[in-house]
């Protein structure tokens, strides 16, 4: 039956997210291949040049919410041979499991060392899918997120799913996430920090490597009125640890590390691998983000080039224009201003 947009992007989400905890792999955040999902067939050497990837994993997913099939295949981007295929049969409430199957399967074809425990469901593995479905809503609440009518539904929806799995830890991360927002609607601090740091701790308490409660909990601890920032720093770098590909993470750490140590190199590098992590290669935005951060470090040569890289694949994007001709009168190059 016709699954839902929000069920199927979660899915994707959920799967990338597994993979991006395997140390030595490195993966393209949802966000830049979100454009492909609705691609039935094409060129897949061309997509992979487009998102800068060696290999490419395409899938499908049916249901009748007692049972799916999962259907994956790993495709090699420059051959475009198939290195791996599989499709998985099953009851809905292993729906985790199977993610972190696939996840398992992928690292042992590309024959990469992983913690198995870091690619393991946390116990008991299995969860009811109305738990997991309600989950996924709230993701997508999250991404188009508008303000305070969608936080209440928010918290209403994962706390439904606590009732329905009172032991599925991102409901109680992604709540926490949901009450520290009411600190924008004029909450107490009993809400938007000790209610949401209880339920992050009980996220972390089920599943200690979490990405997300992890990074939210470092969120909660480098607001000014926690000021708990030495705390912070470690827990990001422990979300990075147990989900190296993630982007967001990568890119937040690295902005910690150069603002507030001496390990400028460690951040340059961290900062600019999630940029290249987030976006396609054929987005003239991507160059604009990376030129805009070579901006910041004062490298105003790589800056100008990225520029022109964006303005190569559009000639007339905005925002390329405007910052190149802005960094130009900056220089006091005028002449080269278009």
């Amino acid at each position: 039956e016709p699954l839902e947009a929000y069920f199927i992007d979660g899915i994707h989400e959920d799967i990338l997210n597994n993979l991006a905890r395997i140390p030595s792999l490195r993966v393209k955040s949802r966000a830049s291949t979100t454009q492909y999902r609705d691609q039935q067939s094409g060129n897949i050497k061309q997509l992979g040049m487009e998102l800068g990837v060696a290999k490419v994993l395409t899938g499908s997913i049916r249901s009748d919410r007692d049972n799916f099939r999962i259907s994956v295949q790993l495709i090699d981007a420059l051959s475009e041979s198939i290195l791996w295929t599989e499709t998985y049969n099953r009851e809905s409430n292993e729906i985790l499991s199977v993610q972190f199957e696939i996840a398992r399967s992928i690292a042992e074809v590309l024959n990469m060392k992983v913690d198995q425990e870091n690619l393991s469901a946390p116990s008991p593995g299995l969860i009811d899918i109305s738990a997991y479905d309600l989950v996924l809503q709230a993701r997508s609440i999250l991404r188009d997120y508008q303000g305070r009518k969608d936080n209440e539904r928010l918290i209403s929806i994962l706390q439904h799913a606590i009732e329905i799995e009172n032991y599925y830890a991102p409901a109680y991360a992604l709540l926490g996430a949901a009450l520290y927002k009411e600190i924008h609607y004029g909450a107490s601090p009993e809400i938007w920090k000790d209610s949401a740091l209880t339920c992050i701790d009980k996220a972390l308490a089920l599943d200690p490597r979490l990405p997300v409660a992890l990074s939210m909990k470092s969120i909660i601890y480098d607001n000014p009125l926690v000021a708990r920032s030495e705390e912070a720093l470690a827990l990001r770098a422990r979300a990075l640890e147990a989900s190296p590909s993630n982007s967001a993470d990568m890119y937040q750490l690295g902005w910690k590390l150069f603002w507030n140590t001496d390990q400028t190199e460690k951040a340059v590098n961290l900062i600019l691998e999630s940029i290249k992590l987030d976006w396609n290669l054929k987005d003239p935005k991507f160059y604009c983000n990376l030129a805009s951060i070579y901006q910041t470090f004062i490298d105003y040569d790589n800056a100008l080039q990225y520029y022109s890289k964006a303005l190569i694949l559009n000639p007339d994007h905005l925002l390329a224009l405007n910052r190149t001709n802005l960094l130009l009168y900056y220089l006091g190059e005028y002449e080269k201003a278009i």
